[in-house]
């Protein structure tokens, strides 16, 4: 599964943030969990990120991927 949006909270230390996103016309959050993740480009609160997740433990998705992109940047796989 593919996420993309704004970094909304986070802590760098452990390898955890949230991440805000629009489904239709709601706004949502999901915790990630990027400890397992590659990493490219320099994490922040506000930066647009895209995540492949692979998984889900009860609290965190799990990140295999974590892109920090310029907002309104279109990326292809």
């Amino acid at each position: 599964m593919k996420v993309e949006g704004k970094i909304d909270t986070g802590s760098h230390t452990d390898s955890k943030f949230s991440v805000v996103y629009s489904s239709g016309a709601t706004t949502k959050s999901i915790n990630v969990d990027y400890s397992s993740a590659s990493l490219e480009g320099t994490l922040a609160k506000g930066a647009w990120v895209e995540e492949k997740l692979y998984g889900y433990n009860g609290r965190w998705f799990l990140a295999n991927m974590v892109e920090v992109d310029i907002e309104g940047t279109v990326t292809e796989d």
